[in-house]
């Protein structure tokens, strides 16, 4: 016998006991395939002498194996439903003090008497409403979900579509019902896209709330843990359940996995490829797609989802949830869903309005507020800067800094700020670009609020001294800016400009804006409050002969996001001589 063949030969029998096949076995011990299957068969030698196999006793430890794995399988079920059992009782106080008379009926269980029984209350906790209900707390109190979060839950069509006012917690409930799934079944894969990574990374920590606040027998091991991603281990070590959670991207190489897209009409131009992206992840198996946005513009993919216009997406079951159904900014969610859609928004808001949302609605254009909190769609045709030419300079994993001394020493190329001078109650903003070759970048972004203007011309000295690289700083010098611009044009001379943002020069900005997004020769990050601030630039015809730009009243904010960025692209010299090369634009000066 060949040196080494008993050692090759009993590793051998230990990979045909995990049921490898006679090739991978062959490949891995380093011998011929006819090898293995004489050792497991037997064979007859030159002279008839027969040795037989180790196929008999391959059996038998087969049907050993299986026995044993039955009783590990009906000893875990026996010691799931002890669990359930002692859960029920632990949650009855928890039930009670939630729901002082349970008398409502839902598609899993009746109930009829105020302290559900045992067996009602298994039942109840192995669906994810109950599962987090039930064994879940939020800010230390008992989870409690809405009628429209539990309607969302109970919807188990494969294609679903929500349009959502803000802060109805719309990613909180998609993020629940995911790990709900992820401890309820033996394996599970959801996949979150969000329209930039901090609503990505926030997915995840919501999650990772509601997980650490679960009694210790219900959860599963954590084995993988970072911004974007969750990973549990079933009790037996073999099956995993997974939350995926990336920004605006297609979620591809994963299959029978639930898909939710967040914020969706805010994916701009990359709406189509994430959604054909999506729905073959969905198509095998139980997995669900759910699509979730506030509204955005008339015509885009989510309107056309939501609104079934061409009557192209039959599949999808739609639920729409306004202000008036959230009981954080409702007073009377019962009487406004009767009452609510027939008023006018400011009558309905001052009728069943908490204050916090009267507030806010006083502190909003009209039109901002109606797209924000009542599902009204944007009509495009005012607007100078549309949102599919800003989407299509976002980047969605572009790197910003928060300080001078991260943002001088993460960049290597030329920058150049805009800074524009905040009128009584609106903020003053500084916005920093990086110059590379084919375009600026931004960089920075710092508001000043209600701050001292000593505060903020310190702050832009401190700019201007720390490297050379600032290149040009372009400040607001009409009104309450004159004095800052004299003064740092003074001390830094050519590396400052004052810019009288008036009449034909905020015109003059606005165009040239308008050329370097439409090259593409400007990138900014997919922020929600810089995109709407450069979308409510409107272009009005004046009696003078040209062209106002600038936003609407809004005590909110004056578009000094837009203004700044504008001075730090004028900075730059960027826009300036370039022709316009998309198409359908009409450059032209009324």
């Amino acid at each position: 016998m060949k040196r080494g063949y008993p050692q090759k030969r009993e590793k051998a029998f230990r990979l045909r006991l995990e049921r490898k096949t006679l090739a991978e076995i062959a490949r891995e011990v380093g011998v011929s395939e006819r090898a293995v299957s004489r050792w497991e068969n037997g064979w007859v030698d030159a002279r008839g002498r027969k040795t037989p196999g180790w196929k008999p006793e391959l059996e038998k430890a087969w049907r050993e194996l299986a026995e044993t794995e039955l009783q590990y399988g009906l000893m875990l079920k026996e010691e799931r439903l002890k669990t359930y059992e002692e859960l029920a009782r632990l949650a009855v106080a928890k039930i009670k003090e939630m729901f002082p008379s349970i008398r409502t009926e839902t598609p899993m269980r009746i109930v009829t008497k105020e302290t559900p029984s045992s067996d009602e209350l298994s039942r109840w906790l192995a669906t994810s409403e109950g599962f987090l209900q039930g064994l879940t707390d939020v800010d230390e109190k008992p989870t409690r979900l809405t009628g429209y979060q539990l309607d969302h839950l109970r919807d188990t069509s494969k294609f679903r579509a929500r349009e959502k006012a803000r802060g109805v917690g719309f990613s909180f409930v998609c993020a629940a019902e995911a790990l709900a799934k992820a401890h309820l079944r033996r394996d599970y894969t959801a996949i979150f896209v969000s329209m930039n990574l901090e609503e990505a990374v926030e997915k995840i920590r919501y999650a990772n709330l509601l997980y650490h606040s679960l009694p210790l027998k219900w959860q599963k091991k954590k084995v993988v843990d970072n911004k974007t991603s969750v990973e549990f281990e079933d009790p037996s070590g073999r099956y995993r359940s997974r939350l995926i959670s990336h920004p605006c991207k297609d979620p591809r190489g994963k299959h029978k996995a639930d898909v939710f897209l967040d914020e969706f009409a805010h994916y701009g131009h990359k709406q189509r490829a994430i959604y054909v992206a999506a729905v073959p992840i969905v198509s095998r198996g139980d997995g669900q797609l759910t699509i979730g946005s506030t509204p955005l513009t008339v015509g885009d993919l989510f309107h056309e989802i939501m609104k079934e216009e061409r009557r192209k997406y039959p599949m999808f079951t739609r639920q729409s949830v306004p202000w008036w159904v959230c009981p954080e900014f409702c007073t009377d969610v019962a009487r406004a869903k009767v009452e609510a859609a027939g008023l006018e928004t400011a009558e309905r808001v001052h009728a069943f309005g908490q204050p916090t949302l009267v507030d806010i609605f006083h502190t909003m254009e009209r039109d901002d507020f109606r797209q924000e909190y009542e599902l009204s769609f944007n009509d495009e045709s005012q607007t100078f800067f549309p949102y599919d030419l800003i989407f299509a300079c976002c980047q969605d994993e572009l790197q910003t800094y928060d300080t001078i001394d991260s943002l001088l020493k993460k960049t290597e190329g030329d920058l150049y700020a805009g800074f524009d001078v905040g009128r009584t109650r609106n903020t003053s903003e500084l916005i920093v670009l990086e110059k590379t070759a084919k375009r600026v970048t931004y960089r920075m972004g710092k508001s000043f609020d209600r701050s001292r203007f000593q505060a903020q011309e310190a702050y832009l000295r401190e700019l201007l001294k720390a490297s050379a690289r600032i290149r040009r700083l372009c400040i607001d010098r009409h009104g309450i800016g004159m004095n800052l611009a004299e003064n740092l044009r003074t001390e830094y001379r050519s590396r400052v400009e004052g810019v009288a943002l008036v009449g034909q020069v905020k015109e003059s900005l606005a165009v040239n804006l308008k050329i370097a997004f439409e090259s593409e020769a400007v990138a900014i990050p997919r922020t929600r409050d810089l995109t709407a601030q450069i979308h409510s630039i409107k272009k009005t015809p004046t009696e003078a002969g040209y062209a106002r730009f600038d936003t609407e009243k809004n005590e909110r904010h004056h578009a000094d996001k837009f203004w700044a960025l504008a001075l730090a692209v004028h900075a730059a010299g960027v826009g300036k001589d370039r022709r316009r090369t998309r198409q359908k634009v009409s450059a032209s000066i009324v």
